[in-house]
């Protein structure tokens, strides 16, 4: 095996640290590219925008953006990516004057339950299916 294809294999199986603005935003960050920091510290701005999300993903996973009007985006993580700390990151979800992103969250791949809460305090279970990776993504 080359040297690049094992380099791409590895960038494969690197997990990344996905964020979402509230302004419809996404970008992947490399977690060794994120510093670590002593207890107590301020942390590292990884945006100048407010934050909706930040999930540990892989290349595989998917994620599912919803907006505070009820608008919803699935999206796969590898068509999102990775920039640096001080990049904007590229449009997740073009919003409506007025709306904003309210979560985002790992889409699951596995059958089971999840629970999902948009609003404070309330609460709803669902189950889930295996995931359908048959659908077109170049829509």
């Amino acid at each position: 095996m080359s040297d690049l294809a094992a380099a791409m294999i590895a960038e494969l199986d690197e997990p990344c640290l996905l964020v979402v603005t509230e302004n419809g935003f996404a970008k992947r960050l490399r977690v060794s590219d994120v510093p670590r920091t002593q207890r107590g510290r301020a942390g590292v701005r990884i945006s100048s925008e407010a934050l909706a999300g930040a999930i540990v993903v892989t290349l595989a996973d998917e994620v599912v953006i919803a907006t505070r009007r009820g608008k919803v985006e699935r999206l796969a993580v590898a068509g999102i990516p990775v920039k640096g700390r001080r990049a904007r990151g590229v449009r997740a979800i073009r919003l409506q004057p007025g709306d904003l992103v309210a979560k985002a969250a790992l889409v699951p791949t596995t059958v089971g339950t999840m629970a999902s809460s948009l609003h404070p305090g309330v609460a709803s279970r669902h189950a889930t299916a295996p995931l359908d990776r048959s659908y077109p993504r170049d829509l």
